[in-house]
C-alpha cells in the first residue's frame, strides 16, 4: 500500500511538473484575466513552480502547489484520473483573488482533467500499482543500485579469474554473503541494465528488491516479466 501511495504521488509531482511548463496551455488559461505583461509574470510565476517541485528539500512548498492545484485524484476502472483547480490556478498565478479551492465548481470551465491508464502488476509475491504512459515522468537515477551491478561485475570477474569468494571478500572489504547477495546482479538482463543506467526502470526498484525480496531467475524474458517492465 505505501508504495502504491509513492507511485501516485509520483505521478502526481510530474504531472504537476508538466502543467505548469507548458505556457501555451497556461496562456490560454491566463488570456482572459491578464494582459501582455501579467502574462509574461504569470508564466514566470508557473516556472518558480516547476523548480521548487524538482526540488525535494522544498517540501512545504510543493504541498502548498499540490493542495492549491489539485482537486482530487479519482481511481476509475483502469485509469486515474487528476482533477485539476483550472480556475483557482489561474487565480493563483496572475495574482487575481481566488476563490477557496474548495467551493470551485467541476464545471469543464473550471478544472482541467489528465487521465492516465492504471494497471496491477505482480512483483515477485507483491503486487504493485502502476500508472502508465507518463512521458514526462522525469528520469530516476539510482545511484547505490548502478554501484551494486558495478561490484556484482567486478566480484564475478575475480571470481573467473579463480579467486575464491573468501579472498575476493577481504580484498573488498565486505562480507561473504553480501558478495552471494550481489552476484545475481551481474546476470541481469542488458536490457533491465540499460533501463536502470539511464534512469528509466521503475522508481521503486531497489538494490533490496533485487538481492533480497526476489528470487531473480537467470532467464532475461522471466527477468523482465517477474519485475514487470
Amino acid at each position: 500500500m505505501a508504495s502504491s501511495r509513492t507511485e501516485i504521488e509520483r505521478v502526481v509531482i510530474a504531472q504537476l511538473k508538466t502543467l505548469f511548463s507548458d505556457k501555451a496551455l497556461l496562456s490560454a488559461w491566463l488570456q482572459h484575466v491578464t494582459g501582455t505583461a501579467g502574462l509574461t509574470v504569470a508564466l514566470h510565476k508557473a516556472e518558480g513552480f516547476v523548480h521548487d517541485l524538482a526540488d525535494p528539500t522544498s517540501s512545504a512548498r510543493l504541498r502548498e502547489i499540490v493542495h492549491l492545484a489539485l482537486k482530487r485524484i479519482e481511481l476509475i476502472g483502469d485509469r486515474v484520473r487528476l482533477v485539476i483547480n483550472k480556475d483557482v490556478t489561474v487565480n493563483w498565478l496572475s495574482g487575481a483573488t481566488a476563490r477557496d479551492a474548495d467551493s470551485a465548481s467541476d464545471g469543464p470551465a473550471d478544472t482541467h482533467i489528465i487521465d492516465l491508464p492504471l494497471a496491477i502488476r505482480k512483483r515477485g509475491v507483491e503486487q504493485r500499482l502502476v500508472i502508465e504512459g507518463q512521458r514526462s515522468s522525469p528520469l530516476h537515477i539510482d545511484q547505490p543500485l548502478i554501484d551494486a551491478i558495478a561490484r556484482a561485475n567486478v566480484y564475478l570477474a575475480a571470481l573467473a579469474d579463480g579467486q575464491t569468494r573468501s579472498a575476493i571478500a577481504t580484498r573488498y572489504s565486505v562480507h561473504p554473503e553480501d558478495i552471494s547477495r550481489l552476484l545475481r546482479l551481474a546476470f541481469l538482463s542488458p536490457s533491465i541494465v540499460d533501463l536502470i543506467l539511464t534512469g528509466r526502470q521503475p522508481a521503486d526498484l531497489s538494490v533490496r528488491d533485487l538481492t533480497r525480496r526476489i528470487d531473480l531467475p537467470h532467464d532475461w524474458a522471466e527477468q523482465h516479466r517477474l519485475l514487470a517492465i
